[in-house]
């Protein structure tokens, strides 16, 4: 259908008809117009500002710190620099332990070119890495990784020399011990990190490592501020240390340069606190070095030697043996590494009878010159027999140390009772930990009183089923050698500032009173017996010194381990090993007026290792060497002629009436006694003891040469010879050792 305007005339139409004119607008409509264009562009800009005020509001206030987190981990870096730890020093200032720079081996894996080649030119120069797993670090996305911490110098110069991209030399704090051995066990070792893991460095682990106040006590120990009045210390206020800087900010540009946000800092090495120990580094060397040949001439399993001042608590040496040089520990059997000292329990033996017979003399229950009736070396207790080693009908209470009388002790205790001897030992604080600074301490072990049957109390009195710690034998010992008063073992002297200043000092500590002060010189007379002629312990004698000491032969209890190393097939079981012993001596020096006490021990030498035999030896050479070198008085006393390989000594004589023998006689290998005129023909001198010998030439007026210890075997010339004056007679000892020893029972093996 077609419209209108298809037709002609429609059209027509259309283009006549006339146009209606527009209408023109009026002058104030312009001005609306504008006006709403205005308010609208300015809504439109005031909302924009608006929303710009709120964001910035947003990101300068409200995220500021989130967005600042998130630009600093974008561009900032925070290095944080290892902490120097403090040194360890001896009481005279030589070095122990430090810290010097050494270089590390580190990596960028993004900018190493060829992983595989760079890990085999690695491998060629740096011992102990391995090629594959080395290979697959450098080919990783990190940053840094360590190649190998702490290298040798020769080391760093081969790494350097390989010019290898993406690999960096950087450097550590690594920790040095200038003396190697010395005191190894004791001070410790630290892992690779830095932190100590044994001994002293990790015992005082935030004391060597600086913190921002000074350290609180890591030990009971007894310490006191500088300002307080102490021995040897300062008036002056205590020295703070400023707080050490440990995180360092910095920003590196694009060409690896280093800008450090707050300045260069003044020191990228903070210290931590230096320590003093009590430990004199000659007589620690002297010790270790007497232990060990004592231990190696006896094949004996390790050793162990204390030397303490009695009367400040002070440890001068811990020694132990076989040796451990922290610098290395690698190299050595973890065995070494243990401070036995502080860490091992055992059965003392003998050597506890110094303690049995403090009691029963404390109780007014004994008088020395008492006579005890020992049985001909044979008792019986219920159904257990107890055998001395020296068989005798009686002796008197101070021969009873003398000559390790387990018959006599067991009587002598019988006085007193159990709960007297069980009360004394803990004052002796036997049974728990000495509180001295330690990465760890044994505390030892008394049964409860309730337990202890008749059998129990006579094997405590001569030191089985006991465990005590080293450190406990020679602190209670000391205790004897200090009028009684128990001390509180010290191994530090003081806490010091890199620059000197003292922070803290320690001072001795008594902890209790064991004995009263008036029964201590009676427990010294009778141990004196020991070293004595006739003693069980004639050598540790010391020339010029009067010694007060007790042997020990403990047999070891069975146990499923040697040298920390388990049996194969091997149980534990509750009696005795027959073929392992502990050897011990302790003893004071000078025995008139104490200063030092010394325990050594020898665990396992070869055969039955009697303690006079093995341990007083290497006492001897030890408490020698320590008296001489702190320049201890010599004890006044007659002096006596003593022959030894060409060289006359003066030595103390003994306290033994009616002998006149110094005490060092029977530990000399030649020993020549020389008073009064020559008799017509040799006595007969076999079978008797050098004590009895010497009485007899003595009293004869004839001259003897002493080889050995122990019962005369052979003399040279015989019985019956005649004499023309000029002659010495020739006598040789020989040692229980030697000989055959009586069956012991597994509850009862004391003795020497």
């Amino acid at each position: 259908m077609k419209t209108q305007w298809n037709t002609p005339r429609a059209a027509k139409r259309a283009v006549n008809r006339p146009t209606k004119p527009k209408s023109v607008p009026k002058p104030e409509d312009h001005r609306t117009s504008a006006r709403r264009r205005m308010v609208a562009v300015t809504f439109v800009i005031l909302a924009l500002l608006g929303v710009g005020i709120y964001k910035a509001f947003t990101l300068q206030i409200l995220d500021r710190e989130h967005l600042l987190n998130v630009a600093e981990q974008n561009y900032l870096r925070t290095m944080v620099v290892e902490e120097r730890r403090g040194e360890i020093v001896d009481r005279r200032g030589q070095l122990l332990a430090t810290s010097v720079k050494v270089d590390t081996i580190v990596a960028n894996p993004r900018e190493v070119r060829d992983p595989v080649a760079t890990a085999k030119a690695l491998v060629s120069v740096l011992g102990g890495l391995d090629e594959a797993k080395l290979t697959q670090k450098l080919s990783s996305k990190s940053w840094w990784i360590h190649i190998k911490r702490r290298v040798s110098e020769q080391e760093s110069a081969a790494v350097r020399a390989l010019r290898l991209p993406g690999i960096l030399i950087t450097q550590e704090w690594k920790r040095y011990y200038p003396k190697r051995e010395l005191a190894g066990q004791l001070i410790g070792r630290v892992g690779a990190d830095a932190l100590g893991l044994e001994g002293l460095e990790k015992a005082l682990e935030k004391t060597l490592v600086t913190r921002p106040e000074p350290p609180e006590p890591e030990t009971t120990q007894t310490e006191t501020a500088v300002a307080e009045k102490t021995p040897g210390s300062s008036s002056k206020p205590a020295v703070k240390p400023p707080v050490a800087t440990i995180k360092v900010p910095y920003i590196k540009d694009i060409k690896g340069r280093t800008a450090y946000v707050e300045g260069i800092p003044a020191d990228l090495a903070p210290e931590g606190y230096s320590v003093e120990l009590t430990i004199d580094a000659e007589i620690q060397s002297a010790a270790e070095e007497a232990l060990k040949k004592g231990v190696v001439a006896h094949n004996a399993q390790s050793g162990i030697a204390i030397v303490m001042n009695v009367e400040t608590g002070e440890i001068l040496a811990l020694a132990n043996y076989p040796e451990f040089n922290p610098n290395s520990p690698g190299n050595h059997d973890t065995y070494a590494w243990k401070n036995r000292a502080l860490k091992d329990q055992y059965e003392p033996g003998s050597t506890f009878k110094v303690f049995s017979m403090a009691a029963v003399l404390d109780r007014k229950a004994a008088r020395l010159n008492e006579k005890i009736n020992t049985e001909n070396g044979v008792m019986r207790v219920g159904k257990y027999l107890i055998r001395d080693t020296h068989r005798a009908k009686e002796m008197t209470v101070r021969e009873v140390l003398g000559h390790s009388s387990n018959i006599g002790i067991t009587k002598l205790t019988q006085r007193i009772g159990k709960k007297n001897l069980h009360s004394m030992l803990k004052s002796f604080g036997f049974g728990e930990r000495t509180g001295i600074v330690s990465d760890y301490e044994a505390p030892g072990s008394i049964q409860p009183l309730k337990l202890w049957a008749d059998i129990t109390f006579a094997n405590v009195s001569f030191g089985q089923g006991i465990a005590v710690t080293p450190l406990q034998m020679v602190r209670a010992v000391a205790a004897i050698g200090n009028e009684g008063k128990l001390m509180r073992p010290q191994i530090l002297r003081r806490i010091l500032t890199r620059d000197g200043h003292t922070v803290r000092e320690f001072v001795p500590e008594v902890v209790g009173q064991t004995i009263r002060p008036d029964v201590a010189p009676l427990v010294i007379d009778a141990m004196k017996a020991c070293v004595e002629p006739g003693g069980t312990g004639t050598a540790a004698a010391i020339p010029g010194y009067t010694v007060a000491g007790k042997t020990g032969t403990a047999q070891k209890a069975d146990s499923p381990f040697r040298k920390g190393k388990r049996i194969a097939n091997k149980t534990k079981s509750k009696g005795y090993m027959p073929d392992a012993w502990i050897a011990s001596f302790v003893g004071l020096v000078p025995a008139e007026n104490p200063q030092l006490a010394i325990l050594v021990i020898v665990d396992e030498p070869d055969g039955r290792g009697f303690g006079g035999v093995v341990a007083a030896p290497v006492f001897r050479e030890i408490g020698e060497f320590a008296l001489k070198h702190l320049q201890i008085q010599k004890s006044v006393a007659r002096p006596v002629k003593i022959a030894n390989k060409g060289e006359l000594e003066q030595r103390p004589a003994p306290a033994l009436p009616n002998i006149g023998l110094a005490d060092a006689v029977m530990e000399q290998p030649f020993a020549t006694i020389m008073q009064g005129d020559q008799p017509q023909t040799v006595p007969n001198f076999v079978g008797q003891s050098i004590a009895a010998v010497v009485r007899t030439a003595l009293t004869a007026g004839i001259q003897v040469e002493i080889e050995g210890t122990g019962r005369a075997v052979a003399q040279n010339p015989s019985p019956g010879t005649k004499l023309d004056g000029s002659e010495r007679i020739r006598v040789r000892f020989e040692s229980a050792i030697n000989r055959e020893l009586p069956n012991q029972s597994a509850s009862a093996q004391g003795g020497l």
